[in-house]
């Protein structure tokens, strides 16, 4: 019988951590394991310079799959130029991580942060994330640490991610704050707030749920799922707490792209050697019933980012109702419905122009389904 400092001792890992984790769980192997995949995730390093977790950062994948490809074989320089080439693709021509990599096509972006004493996967972030060059992204630096600034948040999100919130009951303070935190995105801090709210009140460190997510939702990992159960000593609590955060991101995620296709949209930012509308939808796979929802939903309740009164709410709602079956009415439906309904001249307009742009589209992505399925 050894005691939890000697045990600590023996493992190389902190005692009062792992007091914590007995405490939390009663397994003292289970909470041996946890202190140690902490520990080694704080220490390890790529060529002796930048910490797995910084690179994940940079390569927009999570930590344990980047051991994964790199115990593959892969090496850093190869995933770097594939995430470029990605980005590049779905930014229509654009590239900025290329460009990130060096300073002025000399001094790579490690070395001037080495060389100024700056958080190299912090000041990456800021200019990736929120499109700051080096010299804003020091500043923000300099002046809050790695906390991003609230105003860039909001700038890159706006509206969005005050409608998202708002709609699934989530505290935005709380994601802005996770945000700014630990550098991750909004998909990251909205999938990490509903793990640990699925934790409340349940014998289990959220923290390391949050942990063991990332692992058994990889969907590269399918076929190693019940072996890694048993590897990182996976509990049925854990397990269903981890099933029911996944079913609930996914909806959220599907949402949140189908709210940054809605903000692309209403932007309009298509033109030369832009990406168009209908390679968005076909590329994000969107359904015909998500057209209707991108195009007369989303943003519906709110105007300017606060919410409508209750009788605008009523008539918006009427309006994208009709809009619906516009395409499909006689004429004479048409007319009924305009005096019934008191439409006026410019809502009208906009019904025939959206019910149009939509079936349009519609036809689009079927067509693109229907050639999909002739391929296969």
């Amino acid at each position: 019988m050894l005691t939890v400092t000697e045990i600590a001792k023996k493992n190389e890992v902190n005692a009062g951590t792992l007091r914590r984790y007995h405490k939390q769980y009663g397994n003292i192997e289970k909470a041996v394991f946890i202190c140690q995949m902490k520990r080694n995730e704080r220490n390890t390093l790529v060529n002796g310079k930048i910490a797995i977790d910084d690179y994940a950062i940079i390569l927009k994948m999570k930590p344990h799959e980047l051991r994964r490809l790199l115990a593959e074989g892969k090496t850093i320089e190869e995933l770097i130029k594939e995430t470029n080439e990605k980005a590049k693709t779905n930014n229509g021509g654009e590239q900025k991580g290329e460009k990130i990599l060096s300073i002025d096509g000399r001094k790579s972006l490690y070395q001037y942060c080495i060389d100024n004493s700056l958080n190299y996967s912090c000041i990456y972030y800021m200019m990736v994330q929120y499109g700051r060059n080096v010299e804003e992204a020091t500043q923000a630096y300099i002046e809050n640490g790695q906390q991003i600034p609230k105003a860039w948040i909001y700038e890159r999100y706006g509206i969005l991610l005050k409608h998202l919130m708002l709609k699934y009951k989530i505290d935005y303070s709380k994601i802005v704050k996770t945000m700014q935190k630990d550098e991750v995105n909004l998909e990251k801090a909205i999938e990490q707030y509903i793990i640990k709210k699925e934790c409340k009140g349940k014998p289990v460190d959220d923290e390391w749920v949050c942990e063991l997510y990332e692992v058994l939702t990889d969907e590269n990992m399918k076929e190693e799922y019940d072996t890694y159960k048993k590897e990182f000593y996976v509990d049925d609590t854990e397990e269903e707490i981890i099933i029911a955060s996944y079913e609930r991101n996914v909806e959220i995620h599907r949402k949140l792209e189908l709210y940054e296709i809605a903000d692309t949209f209403k932007r309009g930012s298509f033109g030369e050697g832009k990406i168009s509308k209908e390679e968005i939808l076909i590329g994000y796979e969107v359904k015909p019933e998500e057209i209707e929802e991108i195009y007369l939903d989303l943003y519906g309740d709110y105007k300017e980012g606060v919410l409508k009164t209750t009788d605008e709410d009523i008539r918006g709602k009427e309006i994208r109702e009709i809009t619906k079956k516009w395409i499909n009415m006689t004429e004479k439906e048409r007319k009924e419905a305009v005096k019934r309904l008191e439409i006026s001249k410019e809502e009208e307009e906009s019904i025939t122009t959206k019910s149009v742009e939509i079936a349009k589209m519609k036809q689009v992505v079927e067509t693109s389904r229907l050639d999909d399925e002739n391929l296969k």
